[in-house]
């Protein structure tokens, strides 16, 4: 279900929902995971590790702006 929510992050064409799988493949491993830590230790240490994640990601993005 979590990647499948983040496939609205796409402007949904013929292509994208072709392509759906691997679009969200990411998201649908990592939801996997951080279910896995939230079960395991706790849901504060799931949100971390999201938080973590999405930084690394927009840390990356507006790096590649500015260069």
């Amino acid at each position: 279900m979590f990647g499948l929510v983040h496939i609205t992050n796409y402007t949904l064409t013929t292509n994208v929902i072709l392509l759906t799988p691997f679009l969200i493949a990411p998201q649908t491993i990592l939801g996997g995971y951080l279910g896995f830590i939230r079960v395991r230790f706790g849901l504060h240490w799931s949100i971390l590790l999201h938080a973590c994640y999405n930084a690394f990601f927009m840390t990356m993005a507006f790096a590649g702006d500015t260069i």
